[in-house]
């Protein structure tokens, strides 16, 4: 079953635009605002455990309210949803801009900010994908997906020296400050966007108690997910996936300095030819647009960032220009991946379980993380972090072809027709 689209309406790119511009002003508060307070907690306690709780308090609130999150982001109004939470978070980050101020900041309120901006991009996550659906033609997706994931890459890219650049001029609590500027501008732009809300089914416009509202939203949102036996395959591959990927990735400052017998210039240099790479691969997607069955698309990612990986793991000693470029491919590759998946279900889920769909897919992911890392550590610590990179990079290269083998995940888009909410 298809949702209707935008593609009704010739003038869509003007209103898309502002939404578009919208989300990157709050996209970018967001990443000098990460980057500012975990460099202030590693400065102020130098303790990896303290670094860790605040990775947990900014993680597990978007995994354990996600469901919950996008069934309310399916029923209610997701233009004054995004501005909701844009203001809340920026609400919270003044008052923590106050106690910066006052010069009685402590961790806890850090970890208390990170916690209530992770419920925030709980809500605003599921609400900014299936908003775009509403906006944008089907025959578009694609390339808007990419081109969304060239903005998070250069984002990545471009947060960090900048916000090194601004703590040098200004306190933390100035730091902050932007990020509420870049609040206030998105919400004053989405003020002024319209977002098309899709029509309700006759069972879901039936308004029982809100509590037992949504508990029924997301069941029918895990049945709809179970039921796209295509979906829940690819889902099985997204935790494997995210499980050996992002593991790999925190661990890139053990690999330069074990192996590569690097300095922060040099990790540096890594992490920015891993964000390049994310921003080329989502433009090439805005260009080329994908193949005409997307799942081909996430295959072929799939198989390239397997290659990356396992180039990175086998990488020859102390050479960190191979392993730059085996970074940048993991990036691309990642962009590309991620553009056509959703993509896919965008255009394939009807509008008003979009929320749901895209809200239980991020926690099935983001639940691997933890896990990935209890694993990844000990393994990196005995046998060093090659290893993790080469095996992550055999596992995606397994699974690619395995997806190549099922007929379950080739014709996921088809059978996706087929499923009723």
């Amino acid at each position: 079953m298809t949702h209707r689209h935008a593609s009704s309406t010739v003038a869509w790119t003007g209103p898309f635009a502002a939404f578009w511009v919208s989300q990157a002003l709050s996209l970018s508060g967001s990443q000098l605002v990460s980057f500012a307070l975990i460099w202030h907690l590693a400065r102020m306690t130098d303790s990896a455990a303290v670094l860790a709780t605040a990775a947990l308090a900014g993680l597990l609130p978007q995994v354990i309210l996600g469901p919950a999150a996008g069934a309310i982001v399916d029923r209610g109004n997701r233009r004054l949803i995004l501005i909701v939470t844009d203001t809340g978070i920026a609400a919270a980050t003044m008052i923590l801009a106050a106690l910066f101020l006052a010069g009685i900041a402590q961790p806890w309120h850090i970890y208390t900010l990170m916690f209530l901006r992770a419920v925030g991009g709980g809500f605003h996550g599921p609400a900014m994908l299936s908003s775009t659906a509403l906006m944008v033609p089907d025959r578009h997706l694609t390339r808007i997906q990419g081109w969304n994931q060239a903005m998070e890459g250069a984002l990545n890219i471009a947060a960090a020296p900048i916000a090194a650049l601004l703590l040098g001029m200004f306190p933390v609590a100035g730091i902050l400050c932007i990020d509420i500027l870049t609040a206030v501008a998105a919400v004053g732009i989405l003020l002024r966007v319209r977002i098309p809300r899709p029509e309700r089914t006759a069972a879901a416009a039936q308004s029982p108690s809100f509590l037992m509202t949504t508990l029924r939203d997301v069941s029918k949102g895990a049945d709809y997910v179970w039921r796209w036996t295509g979906l829940c395959a690819v889902l099985a591959m997204g935790v494997c996936f995210n499980a050996l990927l992002q593991p790999a990735l925190m661990m890139l400052p053990i690999l330069v300095r074990r192996s590569l017998d690097g300095t922060a210039l040099t990790l540096g240099g890594i992490q920015a030819a891993f964000g390049i790479g994310i921003v080329a691969g989502g433009a090439s997607l805005g260009v080329w647009g994908g193949s005409r069955r997307r799942i081909w698309t996430v295959i072929l990612g799939l198989a390239g960032l397997g290659a990356s990986l396992l180039g990175a793991g086998l990488h020859p000693a102390g050479n960190a220009i191979w392993i730059a470029v085996c970074l940048f491919g993991c990036g691309a590759m990642m962009a590309v991946i991620h553009g056509a998946l959703f993509a896919i279900i965008q255009s394939r889920v009807v509008a008003d379980m979009q929320g749901r769909v895209l809200a239980l897919t991020m926690s099935a992911v983001g639940v691997a993380v933890p896990l990935g890392l209890s694993i990844a550590g000990p393994l990196a610590d005995r046998l060093g972090p090659e290893i993790w990179f080469a095996a992550a990079g055999i596992a995606c290269l397994s699974m690619a072809a395995a997806a190549v083998a099922s007929p379950l995940v080739r014709r996921m888009e088809d059978t996706a027709l087929s499923v009723n909410p």
